[in-house]
């Protein structure tokens, strides 16, 4: 699922401050400095993922930043990823899932992902 997450990540971006000096990829931070920070950017960085687009859950794991990292870590991941496991689990238990023909729509910035995917739902018997 974080792989997912990753290649198509829903959180697009955040602001942070600068609490202390530091220097990235030779810019020079400054405490105060306000900084955005592109979490989808970040999780396609061919210097970390080599190549982003490939779908390497295991690979990719230690280095994903979809659910933030450090003491910004998001403390909702336990219940937000077993509520997705359950419900993919749940749903594909009861009916098949395909493509319903008809185009999706992106969702707009501050966002990602997809605010409209169409499928078809087949019971099964």
């Amino acid at each position: 699922m974080d792989e997912l997450l990753r290649i198509d990540d829903p959180f697009v971006s955040n602001r942070r401050v600068a609490t202390c000096p530091v220097t990235l990829a030779g810019q020079e931070i400054s405490p105060g400095d306000r900084l955005a920070i592109h979490w989808t950017s970040a999780n396609r960085d061919q210097r970390t993922f080599g190549d982003p687009d490939r779908f390497d859950p295991e690979g990719n794991a230690s280095q994903n930043l979809v659910w933030g990292t450090g003491k910004h870590v998001c403390p909702g991941r336990p219940l937000a990823t077993m509520e997705l496991v359950v419900l993919l689990q749940e749903l594909l238990a009861v009916a098949d899932v395909a493509p319903a023909g008809t185009a999706g729509r992106r969702a707009v910035a501050p966002t990602g992902g997809w605010s409209h995917a169409p499928v078809l739902l087949t019971p099964r018997a």
